[in-house]
């Protein structure tokens, strides 16, 4: 079964159930097959084929991720290294195409490649490092 026959066939049998409770949000099967489609009709819509590679970028906090695992500590170490380096964000790239698809606005992509590193998990990993 493929993802979306199966938020298809959960917003049937569970129509109005919670399926996904985030803070003080909460979703049903339903609303979370009715925003799958809509997200699934913007790539369509911005020419997205069947076997087409998509980047998803979420908000990656401490209130959202586990900050003690390897990858989030890794993943925040590595984008301010990346920064210091080459000069950009490592993720504008993949930031620019959200919002050139209407993804994202303008200043929100903005907002996302200026805001800095977290330094309690870049501390971390520079602890577990010796650095």
């Amino acid at each position: 079964m493929l993802l979306h026959e199966f938020l298809e066939e959960s917003a049937r049998t569970y129509s109005n159930k919670i399926a996904l409770v985030q803070k003080e949000e909460r979703w049903t099967y339903r609303a979370i097959d009715e925003k799958a489609n809509q997200v699934a009709h913007l790539l369509r819509n911005q020419g997205i084929q069947r076997g087409d590679r998509v980047a998803i970028l979420l908000d990656d906090s401490p209130e959202d991720t586990d900050p003690n695992s390897t990858n989030c500590l890794m993943n925040a170490f590595a984008n301010q290294i990346h920064q210091e380096q080459n000069g950009f964000h490592p993720y504008a790239f993949e930031i620019a195409g959200l919002v050139r698809m209407g993804v994202l606005s303008r200043e929100e992509g903005l907002n996302r490649l200026n805001q800095p590193g977290n330094p309690v998990l870049i501390g971390r990993v520079k602890e577990r490092l010796g650095i």
